[in-house]
Order: C-alpha cells, then structure tokens, then sequence
C-alpha cells in the first residue's frame, strides 16, 4: 500500500513541475525548432535566449528594483512592526483590544481598493516613478500582519527578560527588545556552578541564585555612580 501511495504521490509532482520542465526546454530550443513544431528535447541546445534577455532587455534593471524594494521593504516593516508590536504587547495601552481588532480588520480591505488614494497621496509629496513610494505602499500592506505576528512572538517571551538585562547592565533599547538576559560566558558558567551547589540541594541553589543576582545588581550600581 505504501509504495502505491509513494508513486501516486510522485505522479503529482510530475504533473505540478511539467509547466516548469517545459519552459525551461523551450528557453534552451533555437527559435527555428520551435517554429517547425514541439520536440521533447531540442537537437542543438542553445543559452542565446538567456543572453538576449540579460543584455538587451530591461530584465537585469527590473531584478534590481524589485531586490532593493524587497529588502528595505522587509527592513522598514520590521523595525516599526517590532516596535508598535512590542507596545500592543507589554504597555497598558487604553483601547489596546480595539486597536488590534482594527489592525487585523484592516488585512480584510483589498488592495487594489486603495491604489487610487496611495496614488494622489505620492503625487502630492512628488514620490511618482521612485522606490520610496513602492516601498511606502508594500509597507502599509505588511505592517499589520507583523504587528500582529511580532505581537503574539512578544508576549510569548518571558517578563523577566527586561529586569535582567537591567541587571546584566544592558541600554535601555537592549533591555526592551530582549536581546539577551545573561552574557554569554555566565550562561555558560551558571549551570557548572550550580551543579557545583548541589543539584539536590534546592535552597542551596536558590540562595546562590540569590547571590548572583545580588552580586549582578551591586556592580551594575558601582558602574551608574
């Protein structure tokens, strides 16, 4: 049964990638084979198509735009989609069900539906025929479902993150991105030391945890004075 399932499965996927295998053939066929009819492989195969396209067509220019336009696309939604994700997350923010309700309601509009009023607005700040203005729009269209996902990763990150990385001595921006609890070489060494403890020796180990945030504290406060 399960080798019949397995060719089954096999026969779709043929079936999805056919499309694709047959232009890649047509793209490597000399023109005058494809005029004189359809051959399963082409006698004398040829990249000539390939080279007229990245040469003499505005092909390799439209690659460029649409790379440049997807990263700072990309990198723009995610640094605002971060920051207003982490307000809607851990701030008491009044309306805050109100305001994500109408930020996921917002994903139900078309696009299409708003082409018209992002046109007039990027004529009246004369943004036509630039990157900026591309990149504007596909923010708008990916910003809520960022906030939205970034705003569900937040909450699901432990609070105890940002006191400890104010113990740990972290900048304020440090601290409310979570970036990292503990440096490196102590998470390293804090699991050896407790097993130095005792790992059956409960109050032990939370008297040395105690200990250690303690001693964490004290030099951040010797570094602010």
């Amino acid at each position: 049964m399960r080798p019949r399932r397995e060719l089954l499965v096999l026969l779709a996927l043929a079936v999805y990638a056919s499309p694709v295998a047959w232009q890649l053939l047509t793209s490597i066929t000399p023109s005058e084979e494809l005029q004189n009819g359809a051959r399963i492989w082409p006698s004398h195969p040829t990249l000539a198509s390939y080279h007229v396209v990245f040469t003499q067509s505005p092909l390799p220019r439209a690659l460029l735009n649409s790379a440049g336009i997807a990263l700072a696309t990309t990198a723009l939604a995610m640094v605002l989609g971060t920051l207003g994700a982490y307000a809607l997350a851990r701030l008491a923010i009044p309306g805050r069900r109100a305001l994500v309700l109408g930020i996921l309601l917002s994903t139900a509009l078309p696009a299409i539906a708003t082409v018209g009023p992002l046109y007039l607005m990027m004529r009246a700040l004369g943004l036509r025929d630039t990157w900026g203005a591309v990149i504007i729009a596909h923010t708008s269209f990916a910003l809520p479902l960022m906030l939205w996902l970034m705003a569900g990763f937040l909450r699901a990150l432990p609070r105890e993150l940002v006191p400890h990385g104010g113990v740990d001595g972290q900048d304020f921006v440090e601290r409310r991105l979570g970036a990292r609890a503990l440096r490196g070489s102590e998470l390293c060494a804090v699991p050896q030391q407790r097993r130095d403890v005792g790992e059956g020796d409960v109050p032990a180990q939370e008297a040395f945890d105690r200990h250690l945030v303690g001693g964490r504290q004290a030099d951040h406060r010797r570094e602010i004075a």
